[in-house]
């Protein structure tokens, strides 16, 4: 059920760029965002399975060590007309990424794994197309529809039914 009221959450809060003459400017966007968030919540459980095999920071390694010419290989096919400009605040961008976001976070969600079960994470991933349109909104000035406000609370309620712990009765 509470997988079932994120996801539900989720499509109200899309719905208003799912109608009329904006789902061409708006549905693409939504798209990318919200398949991001399926491929993290594949991810999240790809990596369950091999956590408990394999010592997070190898499998940081190999994740990286399988990614990292797949990009580059994207770069050179999507980007090989933009001149590389190196400066202070793309080589910071650069190294925050590459060891907080990829190197921190992934250890820290590899240890968060080992103890709880995927399931119980993976919902966590519904939040990520509903937060990028309160960030638009706090941060851009974009409007906050009253779609959004329900669909946050329905991926908030969703979280919580995942998460609660049923008490037996004996």
């Amino acid at each position: 059920m509470g997988i079932l009221a994120a996801f539900g959450g989720m499509l109200v809060a899309l719905a208003p760029n799912l109608q009329g003459m904006s789902v061409t400017e708006y549905l693409i966007g939504d798209l990318i965002v919200t398949l991001s968030a399926c491929l993290l919540a594949f991810r999240i459980t790809l990596t369950k399975l091999f956590v408990q095999e394999i010592y997070p920071y190898r499998l940081l390694v190999w994740l990286l060590g399988l990614s990292m010419p797949f990009f580059f290989v994207l770069s050179y096919l999507f980007e090989r007309e933009q001149p590389i400009e190196w400066s202070y605040a793309s080589s910071a961008a650069l190294l925050y990424q590459g060891w907080v976001v990829t190197g921190f976070c992934f250890i820290a969600l590899t240890s968060v794994l080992r103890k709880y079960k995927a399931s119980k994470l993976v919902v966590f991933s519904f939040l990520m197309p509903v937060s990028g349109v309160l960030f638009s909104s706090l941060l851009l000035g974009d409007t906050l529809s009253t779609n959004l406000v329900v669909g946050t609370g329905l991926v908030a309620a969703g979280i919580y039914l995942v998460n609660l712990r049923l008490e037996k009765v004996e």
